[in-house]
């Protein structure tokens, strides 16, 4: 990638240094040309780039002539777009010099964009920074202040602080203004750039310098300047020259330099840069009831699903135990407050998740991992799906295989009576029943389901708070689940309370009308997806898990 770089960024350095010292010799002796400079630099360009995109015929030996134009590969509405805001920081830039705006001020303030870029990547394009970048550009901009506030004259600073010249305050705030919006425009112009390269390929540069400045030149020339002067110092070694039309030319030619640099260098690297900027968010697995994190023909398959369709990503598929069996023993009988706290040390410690993760839960691993959100959410998750997860809880034990002797255990455990306390201090599945017709109990004696789903009178804030972070909530029901009671559940859904026939959908619920959790919060904002899938419990096939589950775990993060 440097080797290729290297051309570009030597054009970068040599055209725009250039092109700011010959732009300095000329504002020095006259500052009111400056739509005069935008006009001829656009008029270069625009000439030059012309004839790279046409289509030359061969008539003779080495004879040629034009024959059409390249064909384009870049809709031009996407021109038009880049056009309108390239003109305007075009002219807003140069046009900032005629307002007591010194050209150190002007190239300093101008370098200050990293601010711009990130919260425009973040509050347009849904960009995400790491804490290391945050503090890192922090850093940049305090120095950039400083470095700024030290380049003002000292009369400026006067006028500044002392206010004895209101014209000249507003003339310079009035400068300011034109670069602050020049800076966020050049930060989106930039930022729709990177995704053109993205979408129609980095060998687009010259096609792109063609049609945006071409148009952009096109406005310009409608625009008037004073004439520039002609009764003004010659070089001693061109004669017959002035020499402001001779600084004119170097920053004309500098300037086609200094742009054709910085388009190769956009095109060239940027999908090496955006390699190494990002990576695949890491992924968190948590199985469900009678399963382990790792059987081949499970959860083991699931995460080289995930591999295989995302590559580089890291798959964590949660453990509770110390073996296999450990693991299918503890999803029956150990409380499920304590696996929760054992994951979020879990989580916490590993260095892979450190900038946070997607979190899919298969089953009961589904609330647990909500559970998860709601009391830690240290490292953060990003998108929580749930697959056929029981979050308004059961009512009936699910059926069980005639060789699974746990599960025949759990459900001779639970006839003894789900809110005893031994029960719900041994038996997983009794800590997320919810009794509707025994409401009180079920509020009084639940160990797990009850607090997380922030059902008793006195709230949790921090359960709200933490599940609104989140980017996506997906919902998985299985349209012909048996194993789920009721299948309802999986949606957010539940029985009236009172009885145990007449079924609620999510929407009618207590919990999202008082939006106990944050669950309608999520909605309203078209964050809550619910995907139906046809079949019993956990029956899915790979083809169906790659077309609904894998794009919510097929984002980046940044690896900087």
């Amino acid at each position: 990638m440097f080797d290729f770089a290297l051309i570009p960024i030597t054009m970068i350095m040599v055209g725009c240094c250039s092109n700011v010292i010959s732009l300095e010799m000329i504002i020095r002796q006259d500052s009111s040309q400056s739509q005069l400079i935008t006009f001829l630099q656009f008029t270069f360009v625009v000439f030059i780039s012309f004839l790279t995109n046409i289509h030359w015929k061969r008539v003779f030996l080495c004879f040629y002539v034009p024959n059409g134009f390249l064909k384009r590969k870049i809709p031009m509405r996407t021109y038009a777009l880049m056009v309108s805001i390239f003109f305007i920081v075009s002219i807003l830039n140069n046009w900032a010099l005629s307002f007591n705006i010194a050209l150190p001020f002007h190239m300093i303030f101008r370098s200050s964009s990293l601010l711009s870029t990130v919260v425009i990547s973040m509050l347009y394009f849904k960009k995400e920074f790491t804490m290391k970048q945050i503090i890192s550009l922090l850093m940049v901009t305090i120095g950039i202040t400083m470095a700024t506030l030290s380049s003002v004259p000292e009369h400026k600073k006067k006028i500044t602080f002392e206010e004895t010249d209101t014209a000249s305050i507003i003339t310079f705030i009035i400068g300011i203004t034109m670069l602050t919006i020049a800076m966020f425009l050049s930060s989106v112009l930039g930022l729709i750039q990177e995704n053109t390269y993205k979408d129609h390929g980095k060998d687009c540069h010259r096609e792109t310098i063609f049609y945006s400045v071409d148009l952009t030149a096109s406005v310009v020339a409608n625009n008037q300047s004073a004439p520039l002067g002609l009764d003004i110092a010659y070089l001693p070694i061109l004669q017959t020259m002035p020499s402001q039309w001779f600084y004119l030319l170097i920053n004309v030619v500098t300037q086609y330099i200094c742009i054709q640099g910085v388009f190769i260098l956009t095109a060239t690297c940027f999908f090496a840069l955006s390699m190494a900027a990002e990576t695949p968010r890491p992924t968190v697995i948590w199985h469900g009831m009678g399963d382990t994190c790792c059987y081949s023909f499970s959860m083991g398959a699931i995460k080289k699903l995930i591999e295989a369709q995302i590559p580089n990503i890291y798959v964590k598929s949660i453990e509770i135990g110390d073996s296999l069996e450990a693991d299918e023993f503890n999803s029956f009988f150990k409380p499920v407050n304590e696996q929760i706290d054992m994951v979020c040390s879990m989580l916490k410690s590993d260095p892979q998740l450190a900038n946070g993760f997607n979190a899919i839960g298969f089953s009961q691993g589904g609330q647990f991992l909500r559970g998860y959100v709601e009391r830690c959410n240290d490292p953060p998750v990003y998108n929580l799906i749930s697959v056929g997860g029981q979050h308004q809880g059961v009512y009936g034990m699910p059926r069980c295989e005639p060789n699974s002797t746990f599960c025949n255990l759990a459900r001779e455990m639970a006839e003894l009576g789900v809110y005893t306390d031994e029960v719900q201090s041994h038996l997983v599945q009794a800590q997320y029943w919810q009794d509707p017709v025994d409401y009180q109990t079920y509020l009084d004696k639940s160990q797990f389901l009850a607090d997380i789903n922030n059902a008793r009178p006195a709230k949790n804030d921090t359960y709200k708070k933490n599940f609104i972070s989140l980017n996506e909530f997906v919902m998985v029901q299985f349209t012909e689940d048996t194993m789920v009671i009721p299948r309802e559940s999986e949606w957010f859904g539940y029985y009236v309370t009172g009885q145990a026939t007449k079924l609620i959908p999510m929407e009618q619920t207590d919990l999202y009308i008082q939006d106990w959790i944050g669950l309608q919060y999520l909605d309203k904002e078209g964050r809550v997806t619910k995907i139906p899938c046809a079949g019993n419990h956990l029956q899915f096939t790979d083809a169906w898990f790659e077309q609904y589950m894998i794009p919510y775990m097929n984002n980046t993060i940044s690896a900087i």
